[in-house]
């Protein structure tokens, strides 16, 4: 829920593909523990946005700046 912008046409996440900012609508199932329970795939290559985008236009070519956590 941290990440996601709720709107009048339903609930959106900003990811990262191929260098390209994206707006992607969730498909919500649920919510589990303040978290939204999503049935979306995503691929390998997609990055969820973290950060505020407001002001970056949707498609705009930007450079990214991937942090990887948990796992080895």
């Amino acid at each position: 829920q941290n990440y996601a912008q709720i709107k009048d046409d339903g609930i959106w996440v900003y990811v990262i593909k191929d260098n390209h900012l994206k707006q992607i609508k969730l498909q919500v199932g649920g919510i589990i523990h303040n978290s939204y329970a999503v049935s979306n795939k995503f691929e390998g290559n997609e990055y969820l946005v973290v950060d505020k985008v407001d002001k970056i236009a949707p498609n705009a070519k930007i450079k990214v700046n991937i942090n990887k956590t948990g796992g080895k």
